[in-house]
């Protein structure tokens, strides 16, 4: 019989992401853990029939590159872009393009609606062209810029831009002017009745911001360089429009992914540049690949673009100091970068002091903060009990160095690493994590460490830390001093009067290497015996500072 549905879990570790909140911005409030056999799959019908033609013309173009493409790693960067599937993308790919600044590419995004609505204009006004503000062109446009959204998902980028030449081709029928901003707030209302937590979602802001840059600051800039040549021209614009996108995104990034790529200036005209080949060659490909040897042929040339696209960025990614990682921005300070950037354009837009004054006093404000925040993270003295799914992970931290204690194989697990304890460390303002593995003899970052199959013992400024891994009535090992923190492990502890005659500690903390189940009832017996303790499962980490 299954058990009642829970809550969704919290965040249990320090600047975690927060899946309690993602799951409530879908209406989710409750979780329920099954296995295999507990499960009936009832059916799997899509809901309309429009919903199932899509999927079908998903499901038929990924069969048709896998044909056609043959390599994984160039398979993957065209379903991600055209079909918005990244399930083929291994985490050194991702990486790849993260640290190049070029992290956009790998997700179905208004860059890619563009250049369809480009190409179908173009196709459509070659083959009718005294009909290109015919009601049934603009109709046959609107339709496959919706139905191409709708195959890849409904992303908030892929509405925005659907939205956005929805609005542009209505009004050239009916003989009316756009204003880009008038017409990027009409689709984030639009987007926001449909959905309104997409307002909560990353991809949401930084969509909007980037465009919202784009649209405020490109064309002024634009004015200020002309150029005869239209190579020089081309590449210009595309810097700019690079460099406005990521002035407005680059706080917003920081604050949510803790990086910054140095060389995006040098990875975006590239990208852009490639997409603006590959797109048209993988919609051919789409459309004509099923005839032999000319399929055979686009399949080639398709293989062959993406393999430059992963060439050029891998190069990038390769640059000495290509990404700034283990960046961190709280609240306030994402607040204040903002307030600077308004601050900046108000001085451009009206070269009055005021905001030049302005600017200069939060940009101090802000130092200042830093600043503050370094000196407390040098002096910081932390022992801390994190969660794990179902690992141990203590980690001792002195000034900007940590030592963790761990069975976890991060190496072959790096996401858990990633998910769980990256973030703590990078709000910790950690520049070195030594990594001990708890089944080795020796650490070599600890040199008052001592281990054995029953327990391991570290004696860490002036505190002193036991890791109990097993019980047994047959070897009866004694501590004769008082424990500071005993870390019990892996359902050692059965009953409290295992303890007896074995050790003494002022505080026991439960990692979620124990079982839900045992836990609670250990901790229950604790509260009626006076012993202090601690579940990581259900508390959260331990932490203790000095």
């Amino acid at each position: 019989m299954l058990r009642p549905p829970l809550p969704a879990d919290s965040t249990l570790n320090p600047a975690e992401f927060d899946y309690r909140r993602h799951l409530a911005h879908r209406g989710i409030t409750h979780q329920q853990y099954i296995l295999p056999w507990q499960r009936r799959v009832l059916g799997n019908e899509p809901p309309n029939p429009l919903t199932a033609l899509a999927y079908r013309v998903n499901h038929w173009a990924d069969s048709l590159f896998t044909s056609r493409i043959g390599t994984r790693a160039e398979y993957g960067i065209v379903n991600a872009m055209l079909l918005g599937v990244r399930d083929d993308l291994d985490q050194s790919q991702y990486d790849t393009y993260a640290a190049a600044g070029a992290v956009h590419i790998l997700s179905v995004s208004g860059l890619h609606v563009g250049i369809l609505f480009v190409l179908l204009s173009a196709l459509l006004r070659w083959l009718a062209p005294d009909k290109t503000r015919s009601w049934w062109v603009v109709l046959l446009k609107i339709s496959v810029l919706w139905f191409f959204a709708l195959m890849t998902g409904f992303s908030a980028p892929i509405l925005r831009s659907a939205l956005m030449f929805s609005f542009l081709l209505v009004a050239g029928l009916i003989n009316r002017t756009l204003s880009l901003m008038n017409t990027l707030a009409a689709s984030a209302f639009i987007i926001l009745c449909y959905d309104p937590y997409a307002a909560f979602s990353p991809g949401f802001q930084l969509s909007y911001l980037a465009v919202f840059g784009i649209g405020a600051w490109v064309p002024d800039v634009m004015q200020r360089f002309r150029n005869k040549s239209k190579l020089t021209t081309m590449l210009w614009e595309l810097t700019v429009v690079a460099l406005m996108a990521q002035l407005l995104t680059f706080p917003l990034g920081v604050y949510y992914f803790h990086t910054f790529p140095t060389y995006f200036l040098f990875a975006n005209p590239i990208v852009m540049g490639l997409s603006t080949v590959l797109v048209p060659l993988a919609l051919a490909t789409f459309m004509l690949g099923w005839i032999p040897y000319l399929g055979d042929g686009l399949g080639w040339l398709l293989r062959g673009v993406a393999w430059a696209l992963n060439r050029s960025v891998e190069w990038i990614a390769d640059w000495p100091g290509a990404v700034w990682d283990g960046l961190w921005l709280s609240d306030t300070e994402l607040v204040l970068l903002y307030l600077i950037l308004a601050a900046g354009s108000m001085v451009v837009m009206t070269r009055q002091r005021f905001f030049l004054h302005a600017m200069a006093v939060l940009a101090l404000f802000l130092t200042a903060l830093n600043l503050a925040e370094v000196a407390q993270q040098d002096k910081q003295r932390r022992l801390t009990v994190h969660f794990m799914p179902r690992k141990t992970a203590v980690s001792l931290t002195v000034g900007h160095q940590t030592t963790v204690l761990t069975d976890a194989d991060w190496q072959a697990a790096p996401r858990q690493y990633s998910f769980n304890l990256k973030n703590t460390f990078v709000q910790w303002g950690i520049r070195q994590v030594n990594v001990g593995d708890l089944q080795a003899d020796t650490v070599a970052s600890l040199p008052a460490y001592k281990h054995s199959p029953d327990m391991s013992l570290v004696v860490w400024q002036g505190r002193s830390l036991l890791l109990v891994n097993r019980l047994s009535d047959y070897r009866r090992w004694q501590l004769p001093a008082l424990i500071d923190y005993v870390v019990v492990r892996r359902n050692a502890l059965r009953s409290w009067d295992q303890l007896d005659n074995r050790l003494v500690a002022r505080q026991y903390i439960f990692d979620d290497s124990n079982t839900l189940i045992r836990t609670d009832s250990l901790l229950a017996q604790a509260k009626r015996r006076g012993i202090v303790c601690h579940s990581v499962r259900r508390m959260g980490q331990f932490r203790a500072e000095w």
